[in-house]
């Protein structure tokens, strides 16, 4: 059984103040992020986030380029199992 743990990861922005429909400042770290949730405390409050890059996580794109890398190999070794054998045997062989 193989377990596959490839992901989306998306990159956001929390916007901080919208001027338009492109344009908007953010909050640039995590602690300001944290302040404008804890000034909410109690009350209602709306959070903006804007997607700025998706892009592939996760172990999926390493366990593909394993796959491709390792499936040719298997398959020369299969087809010159017979001379690796020989090879093998003749090299132990004394005399």
């Amino acid at each position: 059984m193989v377990g596959l743990d490839g992901f989306i990861d998306e990159i956001i922005h929390v916007v901080d103040q919208r001027f338009d429909f492109e344009r908007y400042s953010r909050l640039a770290t995590m602690a300001e992020y944290a302040e404008r949730i804890a000034r909410s405390a109690g009350k209602s409050c709306n959070i903006e986030w804007v997607v700025k890059n998706v892009k592939l996580g996760g172990n999926g794109p390493i366990m593909a380029a394993s796959v491709i890398v390792t499936v040719p190999l298997v398959i020369l070794v299969l087809i010159f199992q017979r001379r690796i054998v020989a090879g093998l045997t003749a090299g132990a062989v004394k005399g």
